[in-house]
């Protein structure tokens, strides 16, 4: 009963100011407490300092997010193949986005050569990594649309799991009646790779 007394209603108990949470560290007897918490000229500056350092945090906040937005970075690799044979496997040269390196594969399914496959690797990641990309494999005469697929929403590659693509990417045949081959032979495809970059707690932007 006397502990709850001194803390609920006692008049003489010493207790914080109302007012406390915007930064005043008055400690005043419950009795005086209505009086102290009524003197706005104490009170107003250190309400004042609150909001404005509460304010600059949003501020600071905000910049980060869009910092963090703006570390989505797109880029593009193109990939020709001189002297096209529909029998060999083909991997490009290592491209890198955002300190990320990947490459394409363009060969023929497993199943045979009835039509080819497109696969992008990123062979050395160490965590999840949200990705984004199109294959296109380009026709000679580029006032002609190029065969195109790409993702619909993000794909997430991981350490276990680094290649995605498109097992019946364009059928064989058509990669030499459709006008892909160039008249030197080379066959070009273009990949536009977008990652998402998620920095782990304590690192820098």
């Amino acid at each position: 009963m006397v502990d709850n007394h001194r803390s609920t209603t006692c008049p003489e108990e010493t207790v914080k100011c109302e007012l406390s949470i915007l930064g005043c560290e008055a400690m005043v007897k419950r009795k005086d407490l209505a009086s102290h918490n009524s003197d706005l000229k104490a009170h107003i500056p250190m309400m004042m300092s609150t909001i404005l350092s509460q304010q600059r945090m949003i501020t600071s906040q905000q910049r980060t997010i869009q910092q963090l937005q703006s570390k989505c970075a797109t880029t593009e690799l193109v990939f020709t193949i001189p002297g096209f044979s529909p029998e060999k496997i083909y991997r490009s040269h290592r491209q890198s986005v955002e300190g990320r390196e990947f490459f394409l594969e363009f060969r023929p399914t497993p199943r045979g050569n009835d039509f080819h496959e497109a696969r992008i690797y990123f062979p050395d990641i160490e965590r999840d990594l949200r990705v984004d990309f199109t294959i296109a494999l380009c026709k000679k005469n580029p006032l002609f649309p190029s065969v195109k697929r790409g993702t619909k929403q993000s794909l997430v590659f991981r350490p276990g799991k680094i290649d995605w693509g498109f097992p019946n990417f364009i059928e064989t045949a058509t990669i030499f009646n459709d006008g892909h081959i160039k008249n030197n032979g080379s066959l070009t495809l273009v990949a536009s790779v977008t990652t998402e970059v998620t920095l782990l707690l304590g690192e820098s932007i």
